[in-house]
């Protein structure tokens, strides 16, 4: 994928993301961590027996290089994971900047792919889930960086500010730190230091400050967000 896709190109890193999540759908890394540890005469668990049972013809003699004309991977799907994670990374968020959607929904498309498809994939040793792949704090700023998915368009030519908007971006955003509080107290995310990671306009900024200080009953912008969440 990395031969084809520029990733620091955001634009390229959503087909490169999408990719490879087809890529682990469709057992193309499950088949192929079978065809190496038959390769290596290492035992094989049995997802990896049946993925290597589709192969029609295997040759002993000779490494597979390609199979169904789809080449082998360089490397393993867990160092291509982190490798296009730690690129959709976007610090800080400014809420009157245009993204790509892998920017802020692409996270949360990849932790449902390893949920229903990576149970059967190889882990790096110390790895116990399909998740932890990913550095911590990678998957912290990518947690932070979805949930400011609800406040993108503030500042944008045509769209509302929230003094005037009907009030779905706050209760989305409020509860989507809810659904991430791990991350927000990772980061020890107060009132304050959480507009250092999302930038809003100041009105809208003043806006959701008030909201979430009454909704969540904070009474100080210092305290430490996840207490209230």
């Amino acid at each position: 994928m990395f031969e084809f896709y520029d990733i620091d190109d955001t634009g390229d890193l959503e087909h490169c993301l999408q990719e490879f999540l087809d890529s682990i759908e469709s057992g193309y890394y499950l088949t192929w961590e079978a065809v190496t540890r038959e390769e290596l005469g290492l035992p094989l668990t049995d997802s990896q027996e049946d993925a290597l049972s589709e192969i029609i013809s295997f040759d002993d003699e000779e490494q597979i290089l390609y199979i169904d004309e789809i080449a082998r991977p360089k490397i393993p799907w867990f160092e291509a994971a982190r490798i296009i994670c730690s690129k959709m990374i976007i610090e800080p968020n400014r809420t009157s900047d245009i993204y790509f959607a892998v920017t802020h929904e692409g996270w949360e498309n990849f932790v449902d792919c390893l949920e229903e498809y990576g149970e059967y994939l190889s882990l790096p040793e110390g790895v116990s889930t399909p998740i932890e792949v990913i550095p911590i704090e990678i998957r912290h700023k990518l947690n932070l960086q979805t949930s400011f998915n609800y406040l993108i368009g503030l500042g944008q030519d045509g769209v509302l500010p929230l003094e005037v908007s009907d009030e779905y971006r706050i209760i989305g955003f409020i509860e989507a730190l809810k659904k991430y509080k791990e991350s927000v107290d990772y980061f020890d995310l107060s009132l304050r230091t959480l507009f250092e990671k999302v930038i809003l306009p100041p009105e809208d900024e003043n806006v959701l400050t008030k909201k979430m200080m009454k909704r969540l009953n904070i009474k100080d912008k210092s305290q430490k967000l996840s207490k209230y969440l």
